[in-house]
């Protein structure tokens, strides 16, 4: 396996958990605090914990922090949003490939035209 497949890989997990955590939370000067169901998300006084919890998408922190969002959409992760293409990524997956050791699967991506897929074997 390559070590610079492997690291975009790490990245790409590690993208993934922080947009989570940052999208769910919503754009908002206040915390919602314990409403008194016993929830441990509501007692946290983090929004993204709870049961109505959704996803925000990055429009919604746009209208509070323009000048933070001309900036992230600039960078590799902001681009990242939206439909994978070959002009958003200048990934190589050529001799990439990862395999899942449990499962014995090998995975590799691979572009077709303007598509990117993932090919599964064993």
């Amino acid at each position: 396996m390559s070590g610079s497949f492997s690291a975009s890989i790490l990245l790409f997990r590690s993208f993934i958990i922080t947009a989570a955590v940052f999208l769910l939370g919503g754009c908002s000067d206040t915390i919602e605090k314990d409403n008194g169901s016993g929830k441990a998300g509501d007692q946290s006084g983090y929004r993204n914990l709870s049961d109505d919890a959704h996803y925000t998408g990055m429009q919604t922190c746009r209208g509070c922090h323009e000048d933070i969002y001309q900036s992230f959409i600039r960078t590799g992760m902001g681009r990242s949003f939206g439909v994978a293409s070959a002009d958003r990524s200048a990934a190589d997956f050529s001799a990439a490939h990862v395999t899942d050791k449990y499962t014995g699967f090998i995975y590799h991506a691979f572009w077709h035209h303007d598509s990117l897929y993932m090919r599964e074997y064993r």
